[in-house]
């Protein structure tokens, strides 16, 4: 510690030095990494969670996709997405809520939709939903 009549002086400037550059910093590093494309979108945790269990080996898959704004499947019927025999579309959620996918259901962007596809067929269905 400065002894003396000066160390009150000496204090409040190391302390506001150190508090300015807290706040630049800490002001500062958010808005540069996202100029940097450093961030990542986090995505929120569902409410519900499909999984599938097989106790034999098995070539079918269940694929979790994300319904983006600029997805292939964003704003489309299940039935007008082309999958034919390529995947079964077996449960979406939408806001937290699990809803039984139809023909005439139509996926919105948020959606988080289960498909079981066969191994084979899994760039096909990609191509449609990714």
């Amino acid at each position: 510690m400065v002894a003396g009549k000066d160390q009150g002086i000496v204090f409040n400037v190391v302390f506001f030095v150190v508090l300015i550059s807290s706040l630049v910093q800490g002001l500062s590093l958010g808005p540069l990494a996202r100029a940097l494309r450093l961030t990542t979108v986090k995505r929120a945790e569902p409410s519900h969670i499909v999984e599938l269990h097989s106790l034999k080996e098995s070539d079918v898959e269940l694929l979790e996709f994300h319904i983006q704004q600029d997805s292939q499947g964003a704003y489309k019927r299940i039935a007008d997405l082309g999958l034919g025999d390529q995947g079964l579309i077996s449960a979406i959620i939408r806001q937290d809520r699990l809803v039984l996918p139809k023909g005439r259901t139509v996926l919105e962007p948020g959606d988080i939709v289960y498909v079981m596809v066969p191994c084979d067929q899994i760039q096909g269905v990609k191509k449609h939903l990714g």
